[in-house]
């Protein structure tokens, strides 16, 4: 009877896990995050043609400050995937100086929902003065999108780098960052804005940042569930094993 239960629930597992991944799979270029690799170009050619503007050219789906634009490939690497991430270079000292990228107003899936979740991941390096904090915002937001540019009324969610002068423990490599943001059942849309400062107070940080394998994902509530039931049900059997 035991090995009867055991095979169930590691079944019912695997079909909770085949399920999320196929609903992630069908949610776009990694998850709903328009042009997650930081590697397409469609909609506003030639703007984002290398040698026009920028030597790199620009991402798609990105409002970009005067700045930032495409990684090259001089000094290393600079990417993840295989040409391009998110390039943040900051040599401006005044308050107002920053760099940043910023996405375009995206729609979150299942509105009215209660127990939807924003799932996301990037990777970033930086180099820059230590002590000094890059960040992450995602901003969400209870109206739909009606532009490329998010509207309001908004709740942001900031993520911080660490205060090292170079990523990855000293060795300037990109580190995996993940988070989830619990959405309210009237959460429409959202974006993202990587900047070269830390969103608090005076914004003077220096240096540079590259975030690249962007994604955001929303898994359907009824995937969630059944990943939660199966989770129950090897808990107990392990408890009836031990009895």
């Amino acid at each position: 009877m035991m090995c009867n239960w055991w095979k169930f629930f590691c079944g019912l597992s695997a079909v909770a896990i085949i399920a999320m991944a196929s609903s992630t799979a069908s949610a776009g270029d990694l998850g709903i995050v328009r042009n997650g690799d930081v590697e397409l170009e469609s909609r506003f050619a030639p703007h984002g043609t290398p040698g026009v503007d920028h030597p790199n050219g620009y991402p798609d789906s990105w409002h970009h400050s005067a700045n930032a634009a495409w990684s090259g490939v001089v000094g290393g690497p600079m990417s993840v995937s295989p040409t391009h991430s998110l390039y943040l270079p900051d040599t401006n000292s005044s308050v107002d100086g920053d760099e940043e990228h910023r996405s375009f107003a995206t729609p979150l899936p299942a509105v009215g929902n209660s127990s939807r979740v924003l799932d996301l991941s990037w990777k970033w390096k930086w180099d820059k003065v230590a002590g000094d904090l890059f960040s992450a915002t995602v901003r969400i937001s209870k109206s739909p999108v009606v532009s490329l540019d998010l509207a309001g009324p908004i709740t942001d969610h900031v993520f911080l780098t660490d205060g090292s002068a170079l990523s990855g423990g000293g060795t300037g490599d990109f580190e995996m960052f993940m988070a989830s943001i619990p959405l309210a059942p009237d959460d429409r849309s959202f974006d993202m804005i990587f900047v070269t400062g830390d969103e608090v107070g005076d914004r003077l940080e220096l240096g540079t940042m590259w975030v690249d394998d962007i994604s955001g994902t929303v898994p359907e509530p009824a995937t969630m569930g059944l990943l939660g039931l199966a989770g129950l049900g090897l808990m107990m059997v392990s408890r009836r094993r031990r009895g």
